[in-house]
């Protein structure tokens, strides 16, 4: 099992037989993982493995995991601050987005502003 971040963003998840290959879904969208894990470890938050994924901690509490698929990639947020519907989490897709600058900005704003709301 995938214990290092950087092994995940280099040669995936380990879960499935296109790990380390160029097949794997952690190839494809190589740019937009690493822009968000800058956004994730920029906000300060602190980076480790859970689940063979990158999962980012603040307050010692599970605060986002990223994940790459065959058809996107996302960063799951567990926070309800983040989400006007109150959900225990929330995914954010940024492939696909018509101007991408926009959303990753919103992104950004969405961190911040949970990670000022587990400061307690």
């Amino acid at each position: 099992m995938i214990t290092d971040a950087d092994d995940v963003f280099a040669r995936g998840c380990g879960r499935c037989p296109r790990f380390a290959t160029p097949d794997c879904s952690t190839r494809r969208w190589k740019t937009g993982l690493r822009a968000l894990r800058g956004l994730c470890l920029g906000a300060g938050l602190t980076e480790t493995v859970k689940w063979a994924h990158p999962c980012y901690m603040h307050a010692d509490r599970n605060f986002a995991l990223i994940s790459a698929f065959r058809d996107d990639f996302r960063l799951a947020v567990f926070n309800t601050v983040l989400t006007s519907e109150g959900q225990r989490s929330h995914f954010m897709n940024l492939n696909g987005a018509k101007k991408p600058e926009t959303r990753i900005a919103r992104v950004r704003d969405r961190i911040l502003a949970g990670k000022g709301a587990n400061e307690y």
